[in-house]
């Protein structure tokens, strides 16, 4: 489903965010990409999800060319930020209208939608809350919530959860769990702790200065 062949991603002459990446993820994958800040894990899914336009090498995704993929039609993809992007002054119901929207859904299906997003997610009770005044937890499980208005191919999460209270991030990782849970999609989860995304993932790869590894020791030795 996504292959990357000697992909490259420099933001000056000096540093590559990353260094020659091959990879392949199938339909149905469950991948941790583990390493430290600055490691290239965001700089990987952003060029996945399209966020990356100077990247060079090879990077397809159902064997569309990246720069030609529309992410409109050839694929549902969702990218979850560590820093989830809203309307901010809007309610909750509010901004999962404007994606709907986007999608050319019909106005009469808004509510229904959207009821049983937040329903599914635990969080019907924050539809007419202002996003500027939900917690960082409440914004994550709404982020997710958003993503799961549509059947998804690929999704893609961005250390979503290390820093949260125990009892929160268990919240942001039950949500994931619910969210991945039709086995099609292909799943890779940015982290710095795999041990809290262990039932989430079944294979790992683990970034240093760019690069992949397919072990902790090869990533030890290299750095």
């Amino acid at each position: 489903m996504i292959s990357l062949k000697n992909v490259f991603l420099a933001y000056n002459k000096d540093y590559y965010a990353l260094y020659d990446i091959n990879l392949e993820i199938n339909a149905g994958a469950r991948l941790a990409l583990v390493g430290t800040e600055g490691s290239g894990k965001t700089s990987l899914l952003r060029a996945i999800a399209g966020l990356e336009p100077n990247l060079t090498g090879e990077l397809y995704i159902k064997n569309i060319p990246i720069k030609k993929l529309d992410f409109a039609y050839d694929i549902a993809l969702a990218y979850l930020s560590s820093k989830p992007v809203f309307l901010e002054h809007k309610t909750v119901s509010a901004n999962l209208e404007y994606i709907l929207a986007l999608r050319n859904k019909q106005k009469a299906v808004f509510d229904n939608e959207i009821k049983e997003a937040l329903t599914k997610f635990g969080i019907f009770h924050l539809v007419d809350k202002r996003v500027d005044v939900l917690s960082d937890t409440e914004r994550k499980l709404v982020q997710i919530a958003r993503a799961g208005l549509r059947k998804l191919d690929v999704l893609l999460v961005d250390n979503g959860f290390e820093h949260s209270s125990k009892a929160d991030a268990e919240l942001i990782i039950s949500a994931l769990k619910l969210l991945a849970k039709p086995k099609e999609i292909a799943v890779v989860i940015g982290t710095e702790k795999p041990e809290m995304v262990s039932e989430l993932v079944k294979e790992t790869k683990y970034m240093r200065s760019g690069s992949m590894y397919n072990t902790k020791e090869q990533a030890d030795e290299q750095h």
